[in-house]
């Protein structure tokens, strides 16, 4: 558990090394999971400088650390003069996680998604400039702006997909897992976000416009519907939190993508920024519980080797030397420390970008196999000797 911990894959849970999880499914969070949080304003549609001041105040002071608030409160646009005039009150975030709404210089700001905007009877245009429906259709997410109840324009944002991740993707899609998408954004964004993805998601698992609420029932549905210890569920925001329990609570196993992430304390797993580990985790399972059996194994060998010394040294007619004891005890317990070494080999072999040829051969079977096979010849070699000359 040690060693991966030092490799950035946090295991809040002990007993993850000896429970069997094979993965069938895999249900992913889309923003800050297969993305970054460096989320960026690609463009502002329709919003006056004015209006945008008031909207880059309310994100930059209460927009809580989300991709987007933090995308809206990052972007600073050429020759716009930023307000020093801080005056906002009657701040509200919607309890479904669609949006903010709060007073901002006496102007009453709603900002969020469509559906976010129109609980508040705010009209919603549905056709777009072409300019504007060509980034949504590549998965660009829209941030819809009202001010005083009415529609002022929206903010696109570009979304970085994480490193890595459409490799591990398509990589669990060929070891024929199922892979599941849930996003809060809109089914078009969710599309082109997979376009993106070289389509690894079918469309059937793509479900968008999800609630935290939503998403939570979703999970429970499946965990009920399928085999629960093989869904596996990665996210990274609070709102993830309840997913996170619901396919703990049954069995499964949740992950966050670092250990920064605020789903992180709610989690089984905190990884290291990558899919990479998903990969890994059985194997290194199978790899200790077949080093602890090895163990076993080493200490039988030695209580055999022990007694062949007894009879082969009885046979001869001499007194066993405490200097076989000696060796045994001696022998067994290195080849016992080295063997449960090598556990920490093989984590450096599976989450290391790159290992050298020795450390890789110290880590497989081969090489306790050799030490063992080494040990049997001399001890052989002993006992032939012993009988051929009478004596040690």
């Amino acid at each position: 558990v040690f060693r991966r911990n030092s490799k950035g894959i946090i295991l809040r849970n002990d007993r993850l090394v000896e429970q069997s999880n094979k993965i069938e499914t895999v249900v992913f969070d889309k923003t800050g999971t297969l993305t970054t949080g460096n989320s960026k304003v690609d463009s502002i549609e329709g919003i006056s400088p004015n209006v945008w001041q008031r909207v880059y105040l309310l994100e930059k002071n209460h927009g809580r650390g989300h991709p987007l608030s933090k995308a809206i409160a990052d972007y600073e646009e050429k020759d716009l003069k930023k307000s020093l005039i801080n005056d906002i009150h009657s701040v509200s975030h919607d309890a479904k996680n669609r949006g903010l709404s709060g007073t901002v210089q006496g102007k009453i700001l709603h900002i969020g998604n469509a559906e976010y905007l129109k609980s508040f009877e705010i009209m919603v245009p549905i056709e777009f400039p072409p300019s504007v429906k060509t980034k949504l259709d590549q998965g660009y997410t829209p941030v819809y702006v009202a001010e005083n109840n009415q529609y002022q324009g929206l903010i696109l944002i570009k979304h970085e997909i994480r490193e890595g991740v459409l490799a591990a993707l398509a990589r669990l899609k060929e070891d024929g897992k199922k892979l599941i998408m849930l996003t809060g954004d809109t089914a078009v964004s969710a599309l082109g976000f997979n376009q993106q993805l070289n389509n690894v998601f079918e469309l059937q698992n793509i479900h968008a416009a999800q609630t935290p609420e939503g998403k939570e029932a979703f999970l429970e549905a499946l965990m009920a519907a399928g085999t629960p210890n093989g869904i596996w569920f990665v996210g990274d925001g609070l709102n993830d939190a309840p997913c996170a329990r619901v396919v703990s609570e049954k069995g499964g196993i949740s992950c966050s993508m670092t250990s920064n992430d605020k789903a992180a304390f709610f989690t089984d797993i905190s990884l290291n920024g990558s899919l990479d580990y998903l990969f890994e985790h059985e194997k290194l399972n199978g790899f200790l519980k077949k080093n602890i059996i090895q163990n076993q194994w080493l200490m039988a060998f030695s209580a055999v080797s022990f007694l062949a010394f007894i009879i082969t040294f009885s046979i001869a007619g001499i007194a066993v030397s405490p200097l076989i004891p000696l060796f045994i005890m001696v022998s067994t317990t290195l080849f016992t420390l080295f063997n449960a070494y090598r556990v920490n080999l093989s984590v450096d072999n599976a989450l290391d970008k790159k290992t050298s040829w020795f450390k890789r051969f110290l880590a497989s079977d081969a090489s306790i196999g050799l030490l063992m096979g080494a040990s049997l010849l001399l001890m052989m070699g002993v006992m032939m000797a012993t009988l051929a000359t009478g004596g040690l």
